[in-house]
């Protein structure tokens, strides 16, 4: 969920300009609206009794990706794919109604103070208007009207969020208990039961393999590549190659006319390593990437100096066939049904764990249990490799067992055995910043409670939103 991520303070700088030059193609991607003669649904679905119009979603759509390349600038490009978009805009659909039910308003001068306060939109010490404005249209693809609603918008989720956290609190005893399990060292018993990927419980039959690719195939994809060619012009160069910089002719007459050398990438994807020339110039990749085939950029501003670039091949990004991919979906499924087999058995464990305790009845099951000391979340456990193992020892207090859970090889449980004498000096050195810490989660956990009761009220048109939004 990104609306809780969208309201903290300590981001980094917003990096708008990389981000935001990936959307506009982005945005229309996969998105089908209703051909000539056929009749547009009024309503998408319904928030209680509100009907939510296909215009009024479709905004809330762009928003969300507008917002997200907002919040992770340089990273957008690589996560967008992992984000859910048509869940966020519902989100962020439900948290407006609410918001607006519990009279949560922004006015005009809360936006244009966010507004100004934007490096991006600044020049020197000033907000320049003709920039924001200029910004907006070319870069966004939007009216300033539209934007501004829109930055309301991000103002009105960040406040319910503010109010939700001003209801979470946390007392001293509770805040000790968790540092205690945070931050202290911890002696726990564990143990491991390995995936079998040759158990006939892993066997994978062809139908499982076609199920699987209709579920997923909208992410298995090749990626885009393209081949430039390109001028550049270091930035130490800047004002002698001043003329080059400012003629607006094409890449093949600048680079003749003010002797600059013509340089050709090579075909190359994001998802490979980058071009020697253009590394660490992301602005300048992100445009390239950009590009039509055939089509020219205008001169792009990196740190380490300004690239005119054209491309010369644009391979776009594909679904793969059920054959291409039909040997990496199965090895996929043999690894989750073995992993699968691999819970089963500590899930039928468990309750006899509960019954007899964790060492004698793993012993009588004949796992080996394995014991660590003074374990914290920044050490690594033999054997244990899992990715949740810091949220899960947390979450227990000491002699509590933990449910069994996923590792990269199999399944795991862990029992603590005791806690180490919490260090009362360093816990009063760090009480108020990890008070913050667990307000922030508190608040996120309530956030995401707040939209589970949200959802109840709402309803979808199924059918409708897979029109608009089609597998390919």
């Amino acid at each position: 969920m990104l609306t809780f991520f969208r309201n903290q303070k300590n981001k980094k700088a917003i990096y708008w300009v990389l981000a935001l030059i990936v959307i506009p193609s982005f945005l229309i991607t996969g998105v089908v609206l209703w051909s000539p003669g056929e009749q547009a649904p009024t309503s998408l679905g319904k928030v209680g009794k509100r009907s939510v119009s296909v215009q009024e979603y479709l905004g809330a759509y762009k928003a969300v990706q507008h917002h997200a390349a907002m919040i992770y600038g340089e990273e957008f490009t690589r996560i967008r794919r992992q984000i859910n978009w048509k869940s966020e805009a519902w989100d962020r659909i439900l948290l407006l109604e609410h918001a607006k039910k519990e009279g949560i308003r922004i006015g005009d001068k809360e936006v244009v103070d966010w507004l100004q306060n934007q490096q991006v939109f600044r020049r020197g010490d000033a907000f320049d208007l003709e920039l924001y404005k200029r910004f907006v249209a070319e870069m966004i693809g939007e009216s300033t009207r539209r934007f501004e609603e829109e930055v309301r918008q991000i103002l009105t989720i960040r406040k319910l969020t503010e109010g939700v956290r001003g209801g979470v609190k946390i007392d001293d005893e509770e805040l000790k208990d968790l540092y205690a399990r945070r931050r202290g060292s911890r002696d726990l018993a564990y143990a491991v039961v390995a995936s079998d990927t040759k158990t006939p419980a892993a066997e994978i039959k062809d139908e499982e393999i076609v199920q699987a690719y209709e579920i997923v195939k909208d992410k298995l994809t090749t990626p885009v590549r393209v081949n430039l060619q390109y001028a550049f012009v270091p930035a130490a160069e800047k004002d002698s190659k001043k003329a080059a910089l400012e003629d607006g002719g094409s890449l093949a007459e600048i680079t003749q006319k003010h002797k600059l050398v013509l340089a050709e990438t090579g075909a190359f994807s994001a998802n490979e390593r980058v071009p020697d020339a253009l590394a660490g110039a992301d602005t300048a990749l992100a445009q390239g990437f950009s590009l039509a085939e055939g089509a020219e950029s205008a001169w792009v501003e990196t740190p380490k100096g300004f690239f005119k670039m054209k491309s010369l091949q644009r391979e776009a990004e594909r679904t793969l066939s059920p054959e291409e991919s039909k040997e990496m979906l199965k090895s996929l499924l043999v690894r989750d049904k073995a992993r699968e087999s691999a819970m089963k058995t500590l899930r039928d464990l468990k309750t006899v764990i509960d019954e007899k305790g964790f060492e004698k009845a793993l012993a009588e099951a004949k796992i080996e249990v394995r014991t660590f000391p003074s374990y914290d979340p920044s050490k690594t456990v033999p054997g244990l490799d899992a990715p949740v193992l810091p949220r899960v020892a947390t979450a227990l207090k000491a002699g509590e067992t933990s449910e069994p859970f996923e590792t990269t090889g199999g399944a795991a449980i862990v029992k603590i055995l005791k806690d180490a004498p919490l260090d009362a000096a360093l816990f009063e050195q760090e009480k108020s910043s990890f008070r913050n810490e667990a307000l922030e989660e508190k608040t996120a956990a309530a956030m995401d409670a707040l939209l589970g009761d949200l959802r109840k009220n709402l309803k979808v048109d199924v059918e409708t939103m897979e029109k608009i939004f089609p597998r390919t």
